[in-house]
């Protein structure tokens, strides 16, 4: 079992939101008019040639290249976020938004696959889901997202159109939230580290179990720095795969949620039509909160996602990086079983 880390850290991946709150010209950036005519014309230079075929090098953008390399920075080895705003998203379409968010996510690293169809750049909307069913994604669904990281290195959701109401994003840095449970909770630290059992949610490569093979760390101290895995909903539902977790697992489970809630730990905000937020799921836990959508479909609230194997990978334990069982790290992305994509166009 990995010995739990019972120091504080203290590098700038630990940061508290109602310090950042006071100056969000540090956790933000907004693009000049000459940095997205740039981007514009980047696109449209490669409309209409494939995706994922399209790499850093297609996207001519010197300039807005100079601030993304800042921005990347800070979000592989800094605070782990940043917002990028000022895109006029409203006078593009979906497959145009698309290409500006691929394009800077090429700043950051390499698109992996997001589910088991093999897309690579996902539509976050609601398809009528519910939030605990059996193999269900959040985003599928108009519910409360509750603090979690994505199974990549950076995850890059571009905002199209924002909900009726509610939907409102948080970020908190992970290592803080480790910081507050060392300084009120370290009876739960050593199960964190030892980890559980996780579902792969449907997601297995044939011939392979339907849960992780070995215990998975919630917290990994590895290389002098701490990272982070942490998804309630497939923990819990291993269980239905017969790897059940005790009340004193669940409640160690829960211990990181609520110091994730912790008064002043996490920031938030809400991402305008346009918005792109870049996260580095070791560092950072996200949130959302539930949301009324609009009744007419083209006003829906939609997002574009994309999960990124940073370019910089940061040195990671075994137990840690092997997600997907057999050796497979999750940053080769979820294992592909059938081609045709599962989100609508």
């Amino acid at each position: 079992m990995p010995a739990p880390h019972l120091e504080p850290v203290t590098d700038r991946s630990a940061w508290r939101g109602e310090d950042l709150a006071r100056v969000p010209q540090e956790w933000t950036y907004r693009m000049s008019v000459a940095e997205i005519a740039e981007l514009e014309a980047a696109v449209a230079a490669v409309k209409g040639r494939a995706i994922e075929g399209l790499g850093r090098d297609d996207f001519r953008m010197p300039a807005l290249d100079a601030s993304l390399a800042r921005i990347a920075d800070e979000v592989d080895f800094g605070r782990g976020f940043c917002l990028v705003r000022g895109f006029p998203a409203g006078r593009h379409s979906a497959e145009e938004c698309a290409l500006v968010a691929w394009a800077v996510a090429s700043r950051l690293g390499r698109p992996i696959t997001q589910n088991a169809a093999g897309d690579l750049v996902g539509h976050v909307r609601d398809l009528g889901r519910k939030l605990g069913e059996k193999n269900v994604r959040g985003y599928d669904s108009t519910s409360e997202l509750r603090f979690h990281v994505d199974e990549c290195d950076h995850s890059v959701l571009m905002c199209l159109r924002t909900a009726k109401s509610g939907g409102v994003s948080a970020v908190v840095s992970s290592a803080q939230v480790f910081n507050q449970l060392l300084a009120t909770r370290p009876d739960v630290l050593p199960k964190l580290f030892e980890g559980y059992i996780f579902s792969l949610m449907g997601e297995e490569r044939p011939g392979v179990g339907p849960v992780s093979d070995h215990l998975i760390p919630i917290f990994s101290w590895f290389a002098n720095r701490m990272s982070c895995r942490y998804t309630i909903n497939t923990v819990l539902q291993a269980a239905q795969y017969g790897a059940p977790i005790s009340d004193q697992e669940r409640e160690i489970l829960f211990s990181v949620l609520e110091a994730a809630k912790t008064p002043g730990l996490a920031l938030t905000f809400a991402q305008e039509p346009g918005d792109i937020q870049l996260l580095n799921c070791l560092s950072t836990l996200h949130h959302r909160t539930s949301y009324e959508d609009f009744a007419e479909p083209e006003r829906k609230r939609h997002l574009l996602r994309i999960w990124l194997a940073a370019h910089r990978p940061r040195p990671l334990a075994p137990e840690f990086e092997q997600r997907f069982n057999a050796g497979w790290s999750y940053r080769r992305g979820i294992p592909v079983r059938a081609r045709e994509s599962v989100a609508a166009q």
